[in-house]
């Protein structure tokens, strides 16, 4: 009867710290049938099990026609199918012989030398031990975390927070917030500094001041300014000087205003006083956004959380429409005042004869009216 008498798993390990890590394990075994020792051809196969009977078959390899001498045999396992880490994921299994189409028993237990081939992922710790790596305060060497080359993808989880330098993300390391978001905390005696090559583009002070690098002539010399943003949303803006760019060359489709005044007519302004506001109470001139809405709805813009704002600037042309419209109606007025008073002028100078005319005729009808009388008392 052939048996397996003896049976060793032998891993090679390369000298080199960074050298790549075997893919072959070597098996080793002396056979024997009734006690004699085998020579010649013989057909090996090999079967990797999660028990020591039955279980799931996780790995397999035929080797075909191997040459036993003096019952001696060797075998690269894993250089046809190759054993990965999958197979060898560290959980118990057992390998089972089979010899010329029978399977030798019982199963052979895998002892710890196999399980090395997980080592190659440690190549990449460039030899360093995975307590020394993985610490949750380290400080690594330059030649392991900046290699050239050297590249990190996916995401990078960080419960408790990171530091970088002296900026935080996600964890209070310079003093306790006041806050219970997440948020970016800069050492207090720093600054924020964003440069574009070798040119400082950007700076967020330690005060909170934002300043931005100067562009395009549009500051006097060493400002800093040009800010560019699209939409800004603040609470109130304190400034020297504002301008808007309107130059027509930026423009296209450009048509007269018309009907200012009864839009002016149709707006209502009022007086009120910011519900949130550092000064409860303090009046303050404006309109109401609802009521422009009905009036002039292309000034009026929706927030994402539906809060109406109102673009007062460009009310400004509607305004001036509007007094030119008065302007328009005010010198209409005032000519056909000019002719009432002309007219008026040429009536007076007529006058004097068409009085005396008057008079006269009103005192022949006096006279008349006295003689009546007259008659009229002798008659009786």
């Amino acid at each position: 009867m052939k048996t397996l008498f003896l049976a060793c798993f032998l891993m090679l390990v390369a000298g080199v710290a960074h050298a790549q890590v075997p893919q072959t394990v070597t098996f080793s075994a002396r056979l024997a049938d009734d006690g004699v020792a085998l020579t010649g051809s013989h057909q090996l196969r090999f079967r990797l099990y999660t028990a020591a009977t039955d279980g799931d078959l996780r790995w397999e390899e035929n080797h075909g026609a191997v040459w036993v001498d003096d019952g001696l045999v060797h075998v690269g396992l894993g250089a046809i199918t190759p054993l990965t880490i999958t197979v060898l994921d560290g959980a118990p299994l057992w390998i089972e012989v089979e010899l010329d189409g029978a399977a030798m028993s019982p199963r052979l237990p895998l002892r710890s030398v196999p399980y090395a081939v997980r080592a190659g992922n440690a190549a990449q710790l460039g030899g360093l031990q995975s307590q020394e790596y993985a610490r949750a305060a380290h400080e690594h060497d330059a030649a392991y975390v900046n290699a050239s080359g050297d590249t990190m993808t996916g995401l990078l989880a960080a419960e408790a927070g990171a530091r970088l330098g002296q900026i935080a993300i996600g964890a209070p390391a310079h003093g306790a917030l006041s806050w219970p978001y997440e948020t970016i905390q800069l050492h207090p005696a720093h600054n924020l500094r964003v440069f574009f090559g070798g040119q400082q583009r950007m700076l967020l002070g330690n005060d909170g001041r934002l300043q931005m690098a100067q562009t395009n002539g549009d500051c006097p010399s060493s400002w800093f300014c040009n800010g560019h943003f699209w939409d800004l949303t603040v609470a109130s803006i304190l400034y020297s000087g504002l301008s808007q760019r309107s130059d027509r060359r930026l423009k296209q489709d450009i048509r007269p205003a018309e009907g200012g005044l009864p839009k002016v007519r149709a707006l209502a302004p009022v007086t009120f006083a910011w519900k949130n506001r550092g000064t409860p109470g303090e009046r303050q001139y404006g309109f109401i956004a609802q009521d422009v809405q009905r009036v002039l709805p292309e000034l009026v813009d929706a927030t994402a959380d539906g809060t109406l704002a109102v673009e007062t600037t460009a009310m400004i042309p509607i305004l001036t429409q509007a007094v030119k419209e008065l302007d328009a109606q005010n010198a209409e007025l005032r000519a056909e005042l000019a002719e009432l008073r002309r007219r008026t002028v040429t009536t007076s100078a007529s006058s004097p004869v068409s009085s005396s005319r008057t008079v006269l005729a009103g005192l022949i009808l006096i006279a008349g009216a006295c003689a009546i009388l007259a008659l009229m008392r002798k008659g009786r």
